[in-house]
């Protein structure tokens, strides 16, 4: 399939399923539509320290047969000043329900997605169609004390290589308790069931051969989580939560499996060992403006990964798994408007700054050449990003 005719595809996508939308519409419906400006002083997030100013523009449509049933249909267009190949068009269709009333003790969730995104030609080996289905059910035992589980299965699959194909299988249960006052707590834990592609023979340097020619086997990862959070108010008009997250393999014999140098689109960018820790501030206290602070650290394990640069034949071998650590602080800053004619109007500023540390890799590999270009690990960097955004519902 041409990239042509893929994003035709994604257009023919959207714009097919509006009539039906619509008519479906009749019993409720929204339309929203959300511009985003930004730049990035690292946009790939390494120590290449990439520069780009991007915008996005995305429209969502959601109608509504039955009051317990929302059925969505949308695009996002965007696009990247410096770095035009990373533009890209999807196209996304979802469904959820809610079938209980509120009045029951009872809750049941049941959600899908399906979406395809399409880069330009130069990043046209990451087109990916991806998939989600999500069940969860909980119980209210009373109003200081609920339940809850579930199952998630989502699926990535891209158009040009199988081996960088991801499938999760998650099953979670978690808890949320009110103990005195306003103070809350919930505890979640799960399990996530993971498929992967890793390299069988596991070479010490790759010849010029590009890195998808090696034979590779399947295998499946196991990982266990448990992430408790703590809440409450500060005075009238401020909250206040502390979260925590701890992820631990349960099964990986650290093969190597393939990756992207990119960060931004590697499928196993998410996948990690490790724990971080949270603070988020959500404050009412300016007149009519929102303000969200937060602050976190992250400490964080991947699998052992050759990775294929997007520019150039590049492998970056590490002969241990690759370690970070991760400060993060962001501010951001909202302002909702509603006008007469039941127009929503939201614009927000964000403010994001990232400290990333990593450990040395062994080698990096271009053209069969031991080289490194940074003399130092691909993954120092930091990242200051500041976007603006307005959106429209009605």
């Amino acid at each position: 399939m041409t990239v042509l005719s893929s994003r035709l595809l994604v257009y023919s996508f959207i714009i097919g399923l509006i009539p039906a939308v619509s008519t479906a519409a009749a019993f409720g419906h929204r339309f929203e539509f959300a511009s985003n400006t930004g730049s990035t002083n690292n946009l790939l997030n390494d120590s290449g320290s990439v520069f780009d100013v991007y915008t996005t523009s995305a429209l969502r449509l959601s109608a509504y047969p039955w009051s317990s049933l929302e059925i969505s249909v949308g695009g996002e267009h965007s696009y990247y000043r410096e770095n035009i190949g990373l533009s890209s068009l999807s196209g996304r269709l979802s469904a959820t329900a809610i079938p209980l009333p509120r009045s029951s003790r009872f809750s049941l969730y049941m959600s899908g997605l399906l979406s395809g995104i399409r880069y330009h030609s130069d990043f046209s080996g990451f087109d990916n169609n991806s998939g989600e289905v999500q069940v969860s059910a909980g119980y209210n035992v009373i109003p200081a004390l609920s339940f809850r589980t579930g199952v998630v299965y989502a699926s990535t699959s891209y158009i040009s290589l199988a081996t960088d194909d991801k499938r999760d299988f998650q099953v979670f249960c978690g808890a949320n308790i009110i103990p005195f006052g306003s103070n809350s707590i919930d505890i979640e834990a799960g399990f996530d069931y993971a498929g992967y592609f890793y390299i069988q023979d596991d070479p010490d340097i790759p010849d010029i051969l590009p890195p998808d020619s090696f034979p590779v086997a399947e295998s499946k990862l196991r990982v266990l989580y448990i992430s408790p959070r703590y809440s409450r108010p500060i005075g009238a008009r401020t909250g206040l939560s502390v979260s925590f997250t701890r992820y631990k393999f349960q099964n990986y014999d650290k093969q190597m499996i393939y990756g992207f140098s990119t960060q931004y689109l590697s499928p196993w960018a998410s996948v990690w060992e490790g724990q971080s820790v949270s603070l988020n501030v959500k404050t009412f206290l300016i007149p009519k403006m929102i303000v969200t602070a937060g602050a976190g650290y992250w400490d964080k394990t991947y699998m052992r990964t050759a990775e294929k640069s997007y520019k150039f034949f590049l492998w970056a071998k590490r002969g241990r798994a690759r370690q970070d650590w991760e400060t993060r602080c962001f501010l951001s800053l909202q302002r909702p408007f509603m006008t007469h004619g039941g127009l929503f109007f939201e614009p927000r500023l964000s403010v994001d700054y990232t400290d990333n540390k990593s450990n040395e890799y062994t080698e990096v590999i271009l053209n069969n050449n031991v080289v490194n270009p940074s003399n130092k690990p691909l993954y120092d960097y930091s990242d200051l990003s500041i976007m603006f955004s307005l959106t429209f519902r009605m």
